[in-house]
């Protein structure tokens, strides 16, 4: 779906599947914790991501990985409200365990990009753009 806004929405949890993905200039103004993992890509702009482990700036390009059950924020930067990120869902809790196995604990939070961690980076980017 998208409106005049250029905010596009699959959210497929509202039809009981596992994954949504969305673009558009979203700003978190609470914490939220969710069973979901999430993973954002940073179209344009800059984003502030508070997780319960770091606190930092999510530039253009840049990847974060919010690992489920994460209480986090992940706000526009003040004075930058050129930002639209992707964001997709991945929610575990709609898939049987037996394709899963135990998610609480395997995964941590992050950012990622290009320079600091390429062998994260460009398999999940690559990914993104399989989507």
């Amino acid at each position: 779906m998208k409106d005049m806004n250029g905010y596009y929405d699959f959210s497929g949890q509202k039809f009981g599947y596992p994954l949504s993905l969305s673009i558009n200039g979203f700003s978190q103004n609470v914490f939220t914790r969710q069973s979901s993992l999430e993973l954002s890509y940073v179209l344009c702009g800059e984003y502030e991501a508070v997780t319960e482990q770091f606190s930092t700036i999510v530039h253009k390009e840049e990847l974060i990985l919010i690992a489920p059950y994460e209480m986090h924020l992940l706000r526009k930067r003040r004075g930058k409200d050129d930002g639209k990120i992707l964001t997709i869902h991945i929610d575990f809790d709609r898939m049987p365990e037996s394709m899963t196995g135990e998610v609480k604990g395997q995964f941590y939070s992050g950012v990622f990009n290009s320079q600091k961690n390429p062998s994260v980076y460009f398999p999940l980017k690559r990914k993104i753009g399989s989507l």
